[in-house]
This record gives C-alpha cells, structure tokens and sequence, in this order.
C-alpha cells in the first residue's frame, strides 16, 4: 500500500483514499532491501536504471513520511540476507 503511494506520485496521479486511510501503522517492521547494483533493461524491466534508483528511493521516503522506520537491508547472498532478517524479528 505505502509503495501504491509512492507510485502515484511519481506519476502526478492522485492518491486513492485507499491508500491514505490505510498506509499509517499497518506494518510492526518495514525492511528495505538494498540495491544490487545490477540492472537489466530486458523488456519486462522497461525502465532505465536512474528510472529504478529514482523509484527506490521515493519508495523509502514515503515509508519514512508515514511513519515508519525503515530497517536497511544490506547487499548479502541471499541466504544471508534471510538470516539477518529473521534475527531482527525474534
């Protein structure tokens, strides 16, 4: 939901009521995985690389605008990454 938000206003689209009675204290945790640095453009990803880093950090600031302390995720192998998740939700 509070991605939606982030959406819409990179898009100058109007925010649906939806969004805004329902983005505010619905998470305990918000994890923010950081980037990979690996970016393809493959026709399914249409966007261009600044496009995906412009649209990655809007997404943080509005988790961050509604309230939520987003917890940083750092470029692991996976397994890793899942691990460090897990001991932050014990």
């Amino acid at each position: 939901i509070v991605d939606g938000y982030a959406y819409c206003e990179l898009g100058n689209v109007t925010v649906p009521e939806l969004i805004l009675n329902n983005a505010k204290g619905r998470y305990d945790k918000v994890f923010f995985l950081e980037s990979l640095n690996k970016y393809v453009e493959d026709g399914i990803r249409s966007r261009t690389f600044e496009d995906a880093v412009k649209i990655h950090n809007k997404i943080k600031e509005v988790y961050i605008g509604f309230g939520y302390e987003p917890i940083s995720v750092p470029v692991l192998p996976p397994e890793q990454r899942v691990d460090f998740i897990l001991n932050l939700i014990k």
